[in-house]
């Protein structure tokens, strides 16, 4: 989710809901910052990481799955989405 928010009020906010672990990227001015949350029971690693993007291995019971969460302008996710696909 884009946070447009410092990491301590990120925590402050969301800690309630229960989730384990955060990864957070802080925004750059106004704009910007992203938060990704996940429970104790799933494994994720973080792979490479942006300020408009996440990429992650994902483990959760016995599937392990790629994902990369994307937030931009239309322009900047083509051009994100290209370098995903050139991208072994």
């Amino acid at each position: 989710m884009e946070t447009k928010n410092q990491d301590e009020f990120i925590s402050k906010t969301f800690d309630w809901m229960g989730y384990a672990h955060r990864f957070t990227i802080p925004p750059e001015g106004l704009s910007g910052g992203l938060a990704l949350y996940w429970k104790e029971n799933v494994e994720v690693e973080i792979l490479e990481a942006a300020p408009n993007f996440i990429d992650v291995k994902v483990k959760f019971k016995k599937d392990t799955s790629h994902i990369t969460f994307i937030y931009g302008a239309p322009k900047l996710r083509i051009v994100l989405f290209s370098g995903i696909r050139s991208h072994p």
